[in-house]
């Protein structure tokens, strides 16, 4: 899913696969679902069409992917959803460094 601010303000999580069409809008954005329902966005067409490549390109990477790498994607998938919590990439970053200090166990 992908974050997109609807016209109240609001944040909307969306799954990109219900778009049908995306139009320019003095506010944003028109996305027309496949239900035949639509909502206004504040971001422009191109940044939902990049937020919605930028997600397919990255669901594509988790699900050929494994371990470390599965890892990594799921964080770049967690910061386009609006989930990244950057306290606790902080916390892993440091346990990360302590592992691979060469006198971690002294």
């Amino acid at each position: 899913m992908i974050k997109l601010i609807r016209g109240d303000g609001e944040a909307q999580y969306i799954e990109p696969s219900h778009f049908m069409v995306i139009q320019k809008t003095d506010e944003g954005a028109q996305i027309h679902f496949r239900d035949g329902k639509w909502m206004i966005v504040k971001e422009s067409p191109e940044e939902v069409a990049r937020k919605v490549l930028e997600w397919k390109l990255a669901m594509a990477d988790y699900q050929d992917s494994s371990g470390e790498y599965r890892q990594m994607i799921r964080k770049t998938l967690e910061g386009l959803a609006g989930l990244h919590d950057k306290k606790l990439d902080a916390i892993v970053d440091g346990i990360v460094k302590r592992m691979e200090d060469p006198n971690h166990d002294t």
